[in-house]
């Protein structure tokens, strides 16, 4: 599921996502649009590339998800060095 669809997710973090949702309807990238679609585990990984890519992100990370067996791609930007 898109952040941009996801009720748990915060309105502040699903601002710049919404550029993901835009980019999938200009150029008709079905899995960019549909909140919820199944696909393999690659498919995932791509679309969060992709998704990288659109926000100009710094990294993807991908993390288990405390609700199901599933996971939670993020795509990272602005990170800092501690």
């Amino acid at each position: 599921m898109w952040a941009w669809a996801n009720e748990s997710v915060l309105e502040s973090m699903k601002k710049e996502v919404q550029e993901v949702l835009e980019f999938g309807r200009l150029n008709q990238l079905i899995e960019l649009i549909d909140p919820v679609w199944k696909a393999p585990l690659e498919a995932a990984w791509d679309m969060t590339t992709l998704s990288c890519y659109i926000l100009q992100s710094d990294m993807a990370y991908r993390a288990p998800d405390s609700q199901s067996p599933g996971f939670t791609f993020l795509s990272l930007r602005n990170l800092q060095h501690l």
